[in-house]
């Protein structure tokens, strides 16, 4: 078994007093916890975002932007905290998908050139139920989905038909978006975990 990850842990993310991994960790947060983002810089090759914790007692200090997910539910707090933008993607990459706290289902918004691929990294229990809708507006795409092992749970599927089953792994499974047509396209897709 490998050392731990610097960044964070099965279920938890590292906040840290500083953008660096070397940083001394200020708190653990949960999956799906929100958050106030109070800005995002460069830093030691990764995107950190400055965070602040929206219950008290407050914490505040840094967390790998690549783990975070910008959503749009309602803070828990009664403070007025903007809910920003969905997430609008070119090209080729991947994110993680995270959901509103109390929320199993997110949309995301995307874009595709020819030729490329978005993966989405999904954290799923083993027996769960995974819904998937991918819309698209222009030339048409394909979407595969892979189990935690690598191996394929679902092959090229047109966006057509949308995807319900139940997971027999637990970790992250991956949503690959895939535009292998001329023109660019751009989608939305609905994903649900029960």
């Amino acid at each position: 078994m490998g050392s731990p990850d610097p960044i964070n842990d099965v279920a938890t993310l590292n906040m840290r007093s500083a953008p660096s991994t070397g940083a001394s960790i200020v708190t653990r947060l949960a999956d799906g916890q929100n958050l106030r983002n109070l800005g995002c810089r460069m830093a030691e090759g990764r995107r950190w975002c400055q965070v602040a914790t929206l219950a008290d007692p407050g914490f505040e200090g840094w967390a790998a932007g690549e783990y975070l997910i910008e959503g749009t539910g309602t803070p828990t707090r009664a403070e007025a905290v903007p809910s920003p933008k969905p997430k609008i993607v070119t090209g080729s990459g991947q994110e993680r998908v995270g959901f509103a706290s109390g929320s199993s289902d997110a949309r995301l918004h995307g874009g595709l050139q020819p030729g490329k691929s978005r993966r989405y990294l999904l954290n799923a229990r083993d027996g769960q139920y995974l819904n998937l809708r991918v819309m698209v507006q222009e030339a048409p795409l394909t979407y595969r989905i892979y189990n935690p092992d690598k191996s394929p749970l679902l092959g090229d599927m047109t966006k057509s038909k949308d995807y319900r089953g139940q997971l027999f792994q637990s970790g992250d499974h991956v949503i690959e978006v895939i535009n292998s047509t001329n023109p660019p396209s751009s989608y939305e897709r609905l994903v649900a975990v029960k």
